[in-house]
C-alpha cells in the first residue's frame, strides 16, 4: 500500500509540475518530493526557506534532474531568510555558472552610508538558457514589507523570463546573469543587473563582455512609505578585472554632455577582425545628462551628473566593457560597483551603493 501511495504522490507532482521526468524518481524520494513542492509550490514558484533546506539538498543528490527540469522550464525558486538570518546560498549545489565572490565576505555588501543591508531573499532561475541570480536586499533599518517586495521582484523576474536578449545584438555567448535590488528607506532603491557574455579562443585570445543595467529611483517618485523629500544626484558605475593578464578591449559610452542618447558598442576591436559581428551594441535614450568616464588598467567608471528629470524620476543607464584575456587562462574576476547618490533640501548626500565581484568562466561558444 504504501508504494502505491508513493507512486500516486509521484504522479501527482508530475501532473502539478508539468515535468514528465518526475514521474521516474524512486519512491523513497516521493514523501520528500511532495513535501517539498506541494507545499511549496505556487505558481511555478518554489518558496523555500531554512527549513527547507535538508530535503531540498536531499532531491539535488538523489534526484537533479527533478530541479533541472524545473528550472528549464521557466520555474522560479525563491530562498528566503527570516529576521535573525539571510537566506541560504544555492549557487554550488544548482550548479550556477556564473560564480560570485567576495573577498571580503561570501555575502557582504559594501556602501558608503556604512549600512551593509541585510540580504532577505534570493532567486533562481533561467533566462535564455543560461542562469540568473537575483538578489534582494534592504536597509538594516527598514521597516518595508519583505514579502510585498519579494513579490514585486518576482513579477520583473517573470518580466525577464519573457524577454529575449534583444537589447544587446550580436553573437557572443551569454554565460549568466546576476541582479539586486536594494531599498533604503526612505532615501530610495536602486537595481542593477549585469548580463555576462564570451567568446572563446578568437586569434588565440578570449573575451568577457559584460552589460550593466543600473537603475535609480528616488523616495519621490516611490511614494508608498518613503518620504518625497529625496531625489537623485548622480550615478556611479565600474566595470573592471584584478585578474592579471586581462586588457580592455573596448567600452562604453564615451563621455557625453547633455546628451539625451548614446551607443555602445563594445567588442568592435575583435568584431572587425573577422566577417561578422562578435561584440554586442545598443542605445539608450536618457534625459539630459552629463556622463564623465575614467579609466582604469583594466576597467572603466562612468559618473552620471543627473539634472532635471533625472532627479526626480526613476534614471536608467547601461554601459559596457570588453576584456580580453589569453585563451589558456581558465577564468577571469570582473569587479561590478554600482551606487546611488540622493540627498534633499534637509540632509547631507547619502548613498545606496554595492561592491560584487564575478568570476567567468568559459563556456560553450555557438
Amino acid at each position: 500500500m504504501k508504494k502505491i501511495l508513493a507512486s500516486c504522490l509521484v504522479l501527482l507532482i508530475s501532473m502539478n509540475l508539468g515535468v514528465s521526468t518526475l514521474a521516474a524518481v524512486s519512491t523513497e524520494n516521493a514523501f520528500s518530493l511532495d513535501a517539498i513542492f506541494n507545499e511549496n509550490l505556487k505558481d511555478g514558484i518554489l518558496h523555500l526557506t531554512e527549513n527547507d533546506m535538508d530535503e531540498f539538498n536531499n532531491i539535488i543528490i538523489s534526484s537533479p534532474e527533478t530541479i533541472d527540469n524545473f528550472l528549464n522550464t521557466d520555474g522560479i525558486i525563491v530562498v528566503s531568510g527570516d529576521e535573525s538570518s539571510e537566506p541560504a546560498v544555492l549557487d554550488e549545489q544548482l550548479g550556477v555558472s556564473f560564480h560570485e565572490v567576495d573577498s571580503m565576505n561570501a555575502r557582504s555588501v559594501v556602501t558608503n552610508d556604512a549600512d551593509s543591508g541585510i540580504d532577505i531573499a534570493t532567486i533562481y532561475y533561467k533566462h535564455s538558457g543560461v542562469f540568473a541570480v537575483h538578489e534582494i536586499n534592504i536597509g538594516t533599518n527598514d521597516t518595508t514589507d519583505r514579502e510585498a517586495l519579494i513579490e514585486e521582484v518576482l513579477n520583473e523576474v517573470r518580466n525577464d523570463q519573457l524577454q529575449p536578449q534583444v537589447a544587446a545584438s550580436g553573437t557572443g555567448s551569454l554565460i549568466g546573469e546576476r541582479n539586486y535590488t536594494y531599498t533604503r528607506e526612505p532615501k530610495g532603491k536602486m537595481t542593477a543587473y549585469y548580463d555576462a557574455y564570451t567568446v572563446q579562443d578568437l586569434n588565440s585570445q578570449d573575451y568577457y563582455m559584460i552589460k550593466a543595467v543600473v537603475t535609480g529611483m528616488p523616495g519621490s517618485d516611490l511614494g508608498g512609505s518613503y518620504e518625497t523629500k529625496y531625489q537623485g544626484e548622480n550615478m556611479k558605475v565600474t566595470l573592471s578585472s584584478s585578474s592579471t593578464s586581462v586588457t580592455r578591449d573596448s567600452y562604453g559610452p564615451e563621455r557625453t554632455i547633455g546628451s539625451s542618447s548614446y551607443s555602445v558598442n563594445i567588442g568592435a576591436t575583435f568584431g572587425k577582425e573577422i566577417s561578422g559581428d562578435l561584440g554586442l551594441s545598443w542605445t539608450k535614450t536618457i534625459s539630459d545628462t552629463d556622463i564623465d568616464v575614467s579609466l582604469s588598467s583594466p576597467g572603466a567608471t562612468w559618473t552620471a551628473n543627473l539634472t532635471g528629470e533625472a532627479q526626480k524620476y526613476g534614471f536608467s543607464f547601461e554601459p559596457g566593457i570588453s576584456m580580453a584575456c589569453p585563451s589558456n587562462k581558465s577564468s577571469i574576476s570582473v569587479t561590478a560597483n554600482a551606487s546611488y547618490t540622493l540627498d534633499s533640501w534637509d540632509t547631507l548626500e547619502e548613498t545606496i551603493s554595492l561592491n560584487k565581484s564575478f568570476t567567468c568562466t568559459p563556456t560553450s561558444v555557438n
